[in-house]
């Protein structure tokens, strides 16, 4: 299937029927990725971006990857897996190119969408709202931990620091909580350093 400005897309494992996307603007999206440039001239391409076992993070309208594989995140659904042959003109900027690809490159990216998250604005929630999804994000931390991806684990656990420490209780029992979540993420991530 074709997507918008001429970024094709193969998938090789559908959604579950009742699962959760496509991801909206400035959704934070967790992917396992791989892929590689695809030289017009049939030169050998150049394999780089993550590893397809590694869980990588990437907040779409932020321009934190090629406008094409952005493009392609914004079509997918949680546990889809797909194919996308990205094409130069939708690249990486030349500033931003990988070792090794050249502007004229396409690119082709097998990309797993393992979750998603909508964005969350601090400064809208209470001081319980900011809590609680400290909590979540400790605790999918600790999730991810266990699968042994620990790189995002840590940014979990970091997450849920800032969260807590824009937390301005007056109550002494939700400042206990405050601590007490505050050592329990700087514990974990205490374990992976």
């Amino acid at each position: 299937m074709e997507l918008e400005g001429g970024v094709v897309k193969t998938i090789l494992r559908e959604a579950p029927p009742d699962a959760q996307g496509p991801p909206p603007q400035h959704a934070t999206v967790y992917v396992h990725i791989e892929a590689a440039s695809v030289p017009p001239d049939h030169r050998e391409g150049v394999r780089f971006l993550y590893d397809i076992h590694e869980e990588h993070e990437v907040i779409l309208g932020r321009h934190q990857t090629a406008p094409g594989l952005e493009t392609a995140l914004y079509s997918m659904h949680v546990g889809e897996r797909a194919v996308f042959r990205v094409p130069a003109s939708l690249s990486f900027k030349e500033h931003q190119l990988p070792e090794g690809v050249l502007p004229e490159d396409d690119l082709k990216a097998e990309v797993v969408l393992l979750r998603f998250e909508p964005e969350v604005k601090i400064w809208d929630m209470d001081d319980e709202h900011k809590f609680q999804y400290a909590v979540s994000k400790r605790e999918t931390g600790n999730v991810v931990y266990a699968a042994q991806r620990y790189r995002s684990a840590v940014k979990q656990y970091d997450q849920a620091i800032l969260f807590l420490e824009a937390i301005h209780a007056d109550p002494e029992d939700l400042k206990l909580d405050v601590d007490g979540e505050k050592f329990l993420n700087w514990l974990n991530i205490a374990q992976y350093a």
